[in-house]
Parts: structure tokens; C-alpha cells; sequence
């Protein structure tokens, strides 16, 4: 059973009805739960994140060392591309003005310092990875998806080979969160990835069918904007910005 633990600074802002109690207080929940009571903590750790949806995207962000004028653009991205997983907030005007707010939040409470974030900051440390399940689940998608040699492929198929990829990326160190290793997260990822048009999903008899889409050589692209660990350094790369 993985900790849930919740900064009360991060929580005061977003959720006003929790008193902040000091910076090192920390709500925490562990121990050993009764198999019946899992469900109900899945529920609370998903709804919980959901509070977290857009400092988690700015720290990354400012990880990746995304200029402030960009930050708003870089989270409506990723946003979009999180479509299937969560209720999303609003963007356009409304995104900017949050993405402000707490910018302001974190020069305040010095995980910010001018336009630099702070590494080992506890507001950094505690919003950098509630998101990477999620992200390394669409990245593994994306490469097992390119990797494929032979179409068009059974979408179970290829949710169980998007598994066995996830299960090699632990072992190598490309991975460092096993709940990403998920069959809905996949399966929300391959939907999504057909919406971009990089797969097609084809329904033939009983059978549903991956194919490759008309914008299949893009993949790579998108694969190497979802970045990667660094074994040597438990945070976020952006391949990106790499020479090849």
C-alpha cells in the first residue's frame, strides 16, 4: 500500500476549509488496509489529485525549465492531452489567471525563486511526481505503440505488450512508478492517441482493432515531449530539447 501524504500548505490554498497548521505538518495516510477499504482509498487518492491537477503541471514545468510566459500554453497542453482522466478545469483566460495565482504562491513561499524553481523545496518535492503514473503510462503507450511492426493489432494485444513494456521500463530504471503500469490508464492513452491520429480504432466482429493512423510518423515527437527519468537523478528530462 503506497503513502498518501498531502502538504497542508498546498491544501489550505486549493481547498479552504483545511487549516494550515505549519510547513511541516503533513497529513498521512499508511498502514495496512483491509482488501474491502482499497477501493474506497483509490477513490479518495484520485479525487485528491485532482486538487493537484495544475501545481503538479507547473512544477514539472518549471522543472523542465519552461519560461513563464509559456507556462500557460505547456499546461493547456498537457491538460488536453489528460482529457481522459480527469474533470478538466477551465482553460484559455481562466487557466492563465490560475496559472498566476499560484506562480505568486509559490515566490511566497520560496519554491520559487525569481523565474527559478527551487529543487529540494518540499512544495517542489511533494507536486513533481503526483502526475507521473500517468505520464509514464502515456509514454510507455506511445512506445510500445511505434515499436509495433506488424498491423493492424488487436487492442487487447497491444494493451497487454504496453504491460510487458512497462514491466521492462521498471527493470531498466525508465519507470520508477508501477501503478502507471495500468490497463485503464493505457487504454484512456490509446484513446487519446487515436483522437491525435496516430492510431485508428477499428471495431471488426466481436474484435476491436488498432491500426496505424495517418499521423503514425508523428509518434516520435510526441514520444520524446513526454520525456523520460534520469537514472542518476529521481527528476524530470525533457528529451526534447536534446540534439540528436
Amino acid at each position: 500500500m503506497h503513502a498518501l501524504s498531502v502538504s497542508t500548505h498546498t491544501v489550505a490554498s486549493v481547498c479552504p476549509t483545511w487549516r494550515n497548521s505549519g510547513p511541516s505538518t503533513n497529513w498521512t495516510m499508511n498502514g495496512a488496509y483491509h482488501s474491502e477499504k482499497r477501493f474506497n482509498l483509490d477513490f479518495y487518492k484520485n479525487n485528491t489529485i485532482h486538487f493537484f491537477l495544475v501545481p503538479s503541471l507547473l512544477t514539472c514545468a518549471l522543472l523542465r525549465e519552461v519560461p513563464i510566459g509559456a507556462l500557460r500554453a505547456h499546461l493547456a497542453w498537457w491538460l488536453d492531452l489528460y482529457r481522459w482522466e480527469f474533470p478538466l478545469p477551465e482553460r484559455g483566460e481562466a487557466l492563465a489567471i490560475d496559472v498566476t495565482r499560484w506562480i505568486t504562491w509559490y515566490r511566497e513561499r520560496g519554491a520559487l525563486v525569481g523565474d527559478t524553481v527551487v529543487r529540494e523545496h518540499p512544495v517542489v518535492r511533494a507536486t513533481s511526481g503526483v502526475l507521473e503514473n500517468y505520464r509514464e503510462a502515456y509514454a510507455v503507450a506511445g512506445r510500445t505503440i511505434a515499436a509495433q511492426k506488424e498491423w493492424p493489432i488487436t487492442r487487447q494485444a497491444l494493451l497487454q505488450r504496453m504491460r510487458r513494456q512497462f514491466q521492462t521500463s521498471l527493470l531498466l530504471g525508465e519507470a520508477q512508478k508501477p501503478e502507471g503500469n495500468n490497463v485503464m490508464l493505457f487504454g484512456n492513452a490509446l484513446t487519446r492517441l487515436a483522437e491525435l491520429g496516430h492510431v485508428e480504432l477499428v471495431k471488426r466482429g466481436r474484435e476491436r482493432w488498432v491500426d496505424r493512423g495517418p499521423k503514425f510518423d508523428a509518434l516520435a515527437d510526441l514520444i520524446l515531449r513526454f520525456g523520460t527519468w534520469a537514472p542518476q537523478d529521481p527528476l524530470f528530462v525533457d528529451l526534447s530539447t536534446r540534439t540528436q
